[in-house]
């Protein structure tokens, strides 16, 4: 190889390095915006997600099926069914505390679903209950739900115990009866504090909330004894007042005798005439 092929191959190799370098500065300034665009993207995406979470607060009992008596230290499970998501998302296991209460608060960024809690009595048999949720005036949804289970260690003759229902007669929502379903003999006193500041010694009280919320009822009642001792016993239930429920409906559309396949159902309320959906 003659000198002035020496000189010129240098030249050659170092032409393709500058152009490879060059190429690769190039292919940099045209990736950056791309990638800063894709972090900015992804960013305000978790941001959006952050901001639309709702939350579903739980609040339970468990109590005995034979007098209503509270059941601490019970294993309880805790699942979601988000309906977008193919099944059940979400699983939790709680125990109750002594008065058979269990807590829990759970961030979806689901619009609805339901919710089901189970528990295992000292036979092995499953208890469930399911209440169905949906976020649509709200972020917050407020789920109470007491569960029956079997315990003969905690069957006892007297225990108190009570039922709330809505007042049907002044129904205004925030209108409560009580009814107590205590067991045992000789009952002579009662004791309600309703949650708000509000008491009655009543057997079967009423009682009027001023505002919606979750609140804790007790009853306290007593019994004298043959030896002339006062026997006492109490429970605590929480009810959910003047919030919005939700009730899972179904149905079967026909046109004429013939089924429909595919189609919208609308459901509406009826109040003087009127249609309200």
């Amino acid at each position: 190889m003659n000198l002035a092929m020496r000189h010129y191959y240098p030249r050659l190799r170092l032409h393709y390095r500058q152009a490879r370098c060059r190429r690769k500065l190039l292919l940099k300034r045209m990736l950056l915006p791309l990638t800063m665009l894709f972090i900015i993207s992804i960013t305000t995406t978790f941001a959006q997600t952050q901001n639309n979470e709702n939350n579903l607060y739980l609040s339970g009992q468990i109590v005995n099926t034979e007098n209503g008596g509270p059941i601490a230290g019970q294993e309880v499970f805790i699942q979601i069914n988000t309906t977008s998501g193919g099944g059940m998302s979400f699983y939790h296991i709680k125990y109750t505390d002594i008065q058979g209460f269990f807590y829990d608060t759970i961030s979806t960024g689901s619009e609805k679903g339901s919710l089901l809690i189970y528990a295992y009595d000292v036979n092995g048999i499953k208890y469930e209950k399911e209440e169905f949720y949906r976020f649509q005036w709200e972020s917050t949804y407020h789920a109470n739900m007491v569960l029956e289970v079997f315990d003969p260690g905690l069957v006892s003759d007297f225990q108190a115990n009570f039922t709330p229902l809505k007042d049907t007669i002044n129904f205004n929502g925030l209108s409560y009866n009580f009814f107590d379903e205590s067991t045992g003999a000789g009952i002579v006193y009662w004791y309600w504090t309703f949650g708000d500041g509000g008491s009655s010694m009543e057997q079967n009280p009423n009682h009027v909330y001023e505002g919606p919320g979750v609140y804790d009822v007790s009853l306290t009642v007593s019994t004298e004894n043959l030896s002339c001792e006062i026997v006492l016993s109490m429970i605590t239930k929480k009810i959910k007042v003047g919030m919005k429920e939700y009730f899972n409906f179904g149905g079967h559309a026909f046109a004429g005798y013939f089924p429909v396949d595919i189609g919208t159902a609308f459901l509406y309320k009826i109040e003087e005439d009127e249609f309200i959906p």
